[in-house]
């Protein structure tokens, strides 16, 4: 079998999800669309008047947290699968091997002995730590540890979210009348609408597709990076 097969197979698994998961969310957006509606109000504006827009945006499908807690989960456990298969590479028991993540910088070498992961060799930890598997390191690789960890606590609930194409929702037109002007609602073109990770999960606000390719991408780097080594010796 190729060196770290069944990782590999977890990334592989991971994309399958992220294309369902794509599918999804676009279906549900289409299904459910984002609407806009201008919304009038008195007092703390121009000539006594602060017009607002009110922008309505549906809520996630209720599949959608369970297959992006698949996609974390399949991505950290490719990276302990690797680092179980490095030790048996290494000729050393794979029992209670996993790919350590730390608090900081300082607290990575505890976590390696911890996580037992120096039976896979001292080529493999001082590349190991080249990724900076910490808060403060490597964000997007920390986050895929952070993420999983949540995702066993609560779901990983996508969010909807819009960038107006207009600066401003309505303009002035008309004479004065009764001290004030004639309003008139410039509608705002929703462009690009997309789903984001909620503002409180770890890589919050970015857009949840790209960046879960992002993820699996990196991991599979990882991957590639330890398998290199093996290739060399």
């Amino acid at each position: 079998m190729a060196i770290f097969s069944s990782a590999h197979l977890k990334l592989k698994r991971a994309r399958q999800h992220i294309t369902e998961l794509e599918v999804l969310l676009d279906t549900h957006l289409r299904e459910n669309p984002i609407t806009s509606e201008f919304v009038p109000g008195t007092g703390g504006g121009p000539e006594g008047w602060s017009p607002t827009t009110k922008i309505t945006v549906p809520p996630a499908p209720e599949l959608a947290p369970a297959i992006v807690g698949d996609i974390i989960h399949n991505a950290r456990t490719a990276l302990d699968h690797m680092a179980s298969e490095m030790a048996r590479l290494n000729n050393q028991p794979d029992r209670g091997v996993y790919f350590p993540f730390a608090e900081n910088a300082a607290g990575l070498e505890e976590q390696i002995k911890k996580k037992n992961f120096k039976r896979c060799g001292a080529a493999a930890v001082a590349l190991l730590r080249t990724f900076k598997p910490y808060k403060g390191g490597n964000i997007e690789l920390r986050a895929v540890h952070d993420l999983d960890v949540l995702d066993k606590h609560r779901a990983l609930v996508p969010v909807a979210g819009v960038k107006p194409r207009a600066a401003k929702a309505f303009e002035w037109v008309g004479p004065m009348i009764e001290k004030r002007r004639q309003l008139r609602w410039i509608p705002i073109e929703l462009v690009d609408p997309q789903w984001v990770f909620g503002k409180d999960d770890p890589l919050g606000d970015r857009p949840v597709i790209e960046t879960l390719k992002e993820l699996v991408d990196l991991c599979e780097g990882i991957l590639e990076a330890f398998a290199a080594l093996k290739t060399d010796d």
